[in-house]
């Protein structure tokens, strides 16, 4: 029996790679492992935002498709592919990129300079962190110290 978490990068390379031929973005894949039936979350996006609820239909039976050919699962699973929402989380610098001139507020672990918690306009990303434009100041903010992060609605 595999591992869960070994299936579940498993899953996030195989799915993954299927999305890329599909120019859709994969935002989140979770698996959890329960008593009776499993349960695969996956959450998409277009590129550019706004996945539609037909788009996420056919990904699904794309995917559903998918996984019966490369049998990994060897329970029973319930499979959901949805969109993120708006106020979904920002997890990567491409997440962070594209919302590139947008407000957002950032959690931070630990604080910096005393504060948990800061909200601004993204002016810039790297592979390392991101600049935010916050009380009229320009902040560097390393990725390493982000707890959570998601645009202002």
């Amino acid at each position: 029996m595999i591992d869960k978490y070994a299936l579940q990068d498993k899953l996030k390379d195989i799915i993954g790679n299927c999305l890329k031929e599909e120019n859709v973005i994969l935002v989140d894949l979770t698996f959890q492992i329960q008593k009776r039936k499993s349960i695969l979350r996956i959450l998409v996006d277009e590129p550019n935002g706004g996945i539609t609820l037909d788009r996420c239909a056919y990904l699904n039976n794309a995917i559903s498709q998918l996984l019966d050919r490369e049998n990994l699962i060897e329970t029973s699973y319930i499979l959901e592919v949805s969109s993120p929402g708006l106020d979904r989380p920002l997890l990567s610098p491409d997440d962070f990129s594209r919302c590139l001139n947008r407000r957002i507020r950032i959690f931070l672990e630990p604080s910096q300079n005393g504060r948990h918690e800061i909200e601004g306009v993204i002016t810039s990303v790297t592979e390392e962190g991101l600049n935010l434009e916050s009380g009229g100041e320009i902040k560097y903010i390393p990725f390493t110290v982000i707890k959570r992060a998601k645009q202002v609605i």
